[in-house]
């Protein structure tokens, strides 16, 4: 099949001599003279290849350039190469970090030539070979149908069901591509993966990220490509579609393989993508960097912007060291192993700088290591905290179940990972996602924990749910947020062992004041109640408004069902109270429903029905009407009726 080349440039003469080239080589050239003939030019077809100016008018720079052509469909994904007449090594790096492949001076004809050979080797190779592709999806039989796609292609694929699952094969294999469902198991999600990716550094910093999802809306998009997705696919997943994005994906990556492809990490030990490995084997061998461009096919400006990025990722700071470093790397051996067996198995200068916090703790559970990253979350200067044991981060917080679960699951998954509330040096407590993994073996262990701060998310997010979560008249959580919050409980609950529960308080004496004093009042007096209600509850549990006069409350990390009988007596007591409304005495007449995650329900919906039930058959003991100063509490374990049903605990003025 004919390669269709695009070949865009604001000079008549100059789009003749790159359709000349183009003819020559017996592909097809699609010729246009700027950005706003760009469709016409393409006529919805898809394109091999494009070369295109730096520069159209003096309004358009490369940058509008590179950016109009990845915006567009049928040139997303394909290599785009750059003419310039401007030599500025500058120019040439942003262009490719804006998404550019090659830059090449205008009339460097022997330059585009060899790129052109360069081309028509991946061209007609067909699919990549010796790749390694790993897919996250929590339904098996989908990462298997995905799998047979890639396998097609002749990459090796590994298959994930969770993200920590995923996170694992990723620490120890450097993968060519990824494909990652956003929606996974247990409350968790596969952008969480695709975040902690970008923020690394070596290999899995660029490797190209096909996100999948059931749920086609626009926001999971976005956020998926904020997270730093290549591309995002709905499913049913294609199989043809699937197949082009991942050929073209691998392709943008660099030509040719990875070499030795049996395990990624240990062949690929300073995490170069394909075109890195490709441009270190020969710095290895001495060439400077116009061989080294001749050799591949590709422009200086290239090589130039490679090995900036391959210094970073290894530590070194000139090619010397690099050259070194390679050799090294490639000779192994018995003296090799021996050294690395005395080391710790993490590297300080690279971890030095991540953008996300990192510490190592050794056998001893003290830490040996910390980057500045955790020194700017936590307070501490890294000096500070070695030695010292990661508890001066408790927040007081957590129970020690939490830290027990914690404990097990490094003890049996030697991982965790989840959301925690820290304490940073001036005593603040701030929330925070915490992973933890094994490093080395179970005779010399280290634990590695990666730690963000999520407090800026978090106000981000409460500002953004404000208004659709909370409750307008009294200002607390709403229905929807009461069940968000729920959902995450009934998570940790499974994860970890434990329990919580929820109260049901019905407060008869909100229609009853409405009608005597007005809605206006009454509803002064239901934002005072609620506010009183709050103050004693926990800072940790959540009370919510879910209709006219009725609350529910969320109590997580009950240590004893008895604490939560003992709240919801405590709160009957409180409400039987007398109180001030616009001068006139009002008692709220509340009656108090309990009941325990997971005994008496799986969801909020079952446990809030139970702690109902115990509420409509709360009655006061002297007979007086509901609203005229009874308070009834419902508890699961109360005496039975005649008739077999629970009845309810009477508030103390009740009986």
């Amino acid at each position: 099949m004919q390669a269709r080349i695009l070949c865009l440039d604001r000079s008549a003469s100059i789009r003749n001599l790159l359709a000349e080239l183009v003819r020559r080589r017996g592909w097809t050239p699609i010729v246009g003279d700027g950005l706003a003939s760009l469709a016409a030019a393409l006529g919805g077809e898809p394109v091999d290849l494009v070369l295109s100016a730096a520069r159209f008018t003096r309004d358009d720079d490369y940058l509008c350039v590179v950016e109009a052509l990845r915006r567009c469909p049928e040139t997303a994904l394909v290599p785009v190469v750059l003419l310039v007449a401007d030599e500025s090594d500058t120019l040439a790096k942003e262009a490719l970090r804006a998404g550019a492949t090659e830059v090449f001076r205008r009339h460097d004809v022997d330059g585009l030539e060899r790129y052109f050979d360069a081309f028509a080797r991946e061209k007609t190779s067909g699919a990549p070979v010796g790749g390694r592709a790993l897919v996250l999806d929590d339904d098996t039989a989908v990462a298997a149908y995905m799998a047979r796609i890639l396998e097609g292609l002749g990459m090796a694929v590994d298959c994930a069901g969770s993200l920590d699952d995923a996170l694992e094969s990723v620490l120890v294999t450097a993968y060519d591509l990824l494909v990652v469902d956003i929606v996974l198991g247990e409350s968790q999600s596969g952008n969480q993966l695709v975040r902690l990716l970008r923020q690394s550094i070596g290999h899995a910093l660029a490797t190209p990220i096909i996100v999948v999802s059931g749920f086609h809306d626009e926001a999971r998009k976005l956020d998926a490509l904020r997270a730093g997705a290549s591309v995002y696919l709905p499913k049913p997943v294609k199989p043809d579609e699937l197949a082009f994005f991942a050929q073209k994906l691998l392709l943008r990556t660099g030509s040719g393989e990875t070499p030795n492809p049996v395990d990624g990490q240990a062949a690929n030990p300073l995490g170069f993508s394909r075109r890195e490995a490709m441009i270190a084997e020969l710095v290895a061998a001495g060439l400077p960097d116009k061989n080294i461009a001749e050799r591949l096919g590709i422009s200086f400006w290239t090589v130039r912007s490679h090995l900036t990025n391959m210094f970073r990722k290894c530590g070194a700071i000139n090619r010397v060291e690099l050259a070194l470093l390679l050799r090294r790397s490639a000779t192994g051996g018995g003296a090799r192993a021996a050294a690395k067996a005395e080391m710790p198995p993490f590297s300080p200068p690279m971890l030095d700088q991540l953008q996300i916090g990192v510490f190592v703790v050794d056998r001893n559970r003290l830490i040996v290591y910390a980057n500045p990253a955790v020194a700017e979350v936590t307070g501490y200067s890294c000096e500070e905290l070695l030695g010292r044991s990661p508890r001066i981060f408790d927040s007081g917080r957590h129970s020690p179940d939490f830290f027990r679960a914690m404990q097990r699951d490094l003890e049996t998954a030697q991982s965790w990972s989840g959301e925690i509330w820290n304490r940073r040096k001036s005593g603040e407590v701030y929330p925070a996602w915490l992973d933890i993994r094994l490093l080395g073996d179970a005779d010399a262990p280290y634990y590695m924990a990666v730690l963000s701060d999520e407090t800026e998310r978090l106000r981000e997010k409460e500002r953004g749910d404000a208004t659709a979560m909370a409750d307008d008249l009294t200002g607390l959580p709403n229905r929807r947020l009461l069940f968000d919050r729920a959902q995450q409980e009934i998570a940790r609950a499974k994860r970890h062992g434990g329990g919580f529960a929820v109260l049901v308080i019905e407060l008869d004496c909100y229609q009853e004041a409405a009608r005597r004093l007005g809605r206006a009042v009454a509803d002064r007096f239901l934002k005072h109640l609620a506010g009183m209600l709050r103050t004693r509850l926990r800072e940790s549990d959540t009370l919510a408004r879910v209709g006219g006069g009725e609350f529910v409350a969320l109590l997580p990390d009950l240590k004893e069902r008895s604490a939560g009988e003992a709240l919801a007596e405590g709160l009957a007591t409180l409400l039987d109270q007398p109180l001030a409304c616009e001068g006139q005495p009002i008692t709220p007449g509340a009656r108090v429903g309990v009941s325990f995650f997971p005994d008496q329900g799986s969801d909020l919906e079952e446990l809030i029905a139970h702690a109902g039930r115990a509420v409509r058959r709360a009655t006061p003991a002297d007979g007086r009407p509901a609203g005229a100063g009874a308070a009834g509490q419902g508890v699961e374990g109360a005496p039975a009726d005649a008739e077999g049903n629970k009845t309810a605990v009477p508030g103390p003025q009740g009986g």
